[in-house]
């Protein structure tokens, strides 16, 4: 039973659409005689008779808990339900909804959202972040209270391509029999921080997400923020038949109380996924991140040169080690048509050739690029001049080592290549 008719007051729920039109209009939408009936209502008089209302203005819509009673959560959806023209266009739904076990949603919020997911089967993108969490020490957390009511009512979702889901949400994955992308919206520090407070991972996310997507038989991209182990990485062996392309984010550290090499975690996570045989885009995470614009990154003691020679050498480090792991990635997994490391760089990969990067050659003057040698005021307004003829790096020792031309070039890629 849906909150009964639209009332002359602006529906919450527009007032949280981020279109252009909704918040250029936000004033005008106000002064209607009734909102709700301009905007909702296709054979509205008022709607004919006001500014030209944009077609895909309920394309995106968002409903959050945040800071909200389980009350205000009803009202909202039932506005959108209130809303033909909202059921009828709508292609991507939002939601920020938090769980825990003293804030439980009521039977009759749960009612609503399956009555919204059954009126809008054209729905394209569902996003649902926000926890479920408990915090216990059992491994294995009990169904929530939505997947139990999700699951009892059979709700589906046949037009959605592409989901956004929280931890522990992996019980949407099958209710998607259409679903071509997936992500998990964790932020990659999430599994450490998690690592670091809580004895046990909660309820193993990543661990059911992975399982969840293995099973989804369309599924063509796959993102997941994880912190990488051999126990998580295992769990690619089966299935994905289809998966074109993967994005890893997080830690490929080997964090954990064994601790490992980088090499050793990113070699086991590639020979993991290497039967995957429909891969041909890989995305990894790059723990050193390049700096580039800094000025002083770090450095709050030195000199403003020395801030710059630093700067350079985070971005040649960077750089440096962009090229031996693609080397070893592309090794690994001679299918892979492109390699990218986090949003910093990506390189198309060709058969038979060796991958190169925009900087591949000519490191020294990409980086000198980059990082002009500094030459003006430093934070405490004294004039600095860094030696035009002088060393990129530190000293002419490191600018040897790391800029190396012909034969000693190779020998270097090759010992960084070694030694991950």
């Amino acid at each position: 039973m849906n909150a009964g008719p639209l009332t002359k007051n602006t529906p919450q729920f527009i007032k949280d659409l981020e279109h252009r039109f909704a918040i250029n209009s936000r004033i005008g939408i106000d002064a209607l005689d009734d909102p709700a009936e301009a905007l909702c209502n296709p054979d509205s008089v008022e709607r004919s008779s006001s500014a030209e209302i944009p077609g895909d203005l309920f394309k995106r819509i968002k409903v959050s808990n945040e800071w909200k009673a389980w009350s205000q959560v009803e009202l909202h959806l039932s506005e959108i339900l209130d809303c033909p023209v909202a059921l009828h266009t709508v292609e991507e739904f939002e939601f920020h909804i938090d769980l825990n076990e003293t804030s439980l949603p009521p039977s009759s919020t749960l009612d609503l959202f399956v009555q919204l997911f059954d009126k809008t089967p054209q729905m394209k993108t569902l996003t649902w972040e926000g926890a479920i969490l408990k915090y216990d020490e059992r491994e294995e957390l009990p169904p929530s209270p939505i997947e139990q009511h999700f699951t009892l009512h059979n709700v589906q979702f046949p037009g959605v391509r592409t989901m956004i889901l929280g931890p522990n949400l992996d019980f949407f994955v099958p209710m998607a029999p259409n679903l071509q992308s997936l992500c998990s919206s964790s932020d990659p520090g999430w599994g450490k921080w998690m690592r670091h407070y809580f004895p046990r991972p909660l309820g193993k996310p990543t661990f059911g997400l992975v399982k969840a997507a293995s099973g989804a038989s369309k599924l063509r991209e796959f993102e997941l923020a994880a912190l990488w182990t051999k126990e998580l990485t295992t769990e690619f062996r089966q299935g994905f038949p289809d998966l074109e392309t993967i994005r890893l984010h997080g830690s490929l550290d080997g964090f954990g109380h064994d601790g490992c090499e980088l090499g050793e975690v990113l070699n086991g996570t590639l020979e993991d996924i290497s039967h995957l045989k429909a891969l041909t885009e890989i995305c990894l995470p790059l723990t050193q991140d390049p700096l580039l614009g800094l000025e002083f990154p770090g450095c709050e003691s030195c000199s403003a040169v020395e801030a710059r020679k630093n700067a350079r050498f985070e971005l040649t480090f960077s750089l440096s080690l962009i090229e031996a792991v693609t080397n070893i990635v592309v090794e690994k997994l001679p299918k892979l048509k492109r390699v990218c490391f986090q949003r910093y760089a990506c390189t198309d990969v060709v058969s038979g050739e060796k991958p190169s990067w925009a900087w591949t050659g000519k490191l020294r003057e990409y980086v000198l690029e980059a990082s002009p040698r500094f030459d003006g005021y430093n934070n405490k307004r004294i004039l600095e001049k860094e030696d035009p003829n002088g060393p990129v790096l530190d000293t002419w020792e490191m600018d040897q080592e790391w800029f190396p031309q012909g034969k000693e070039k190779v020998e270097r890629h090759e010992r960084a290549a070694d030694e991950l």
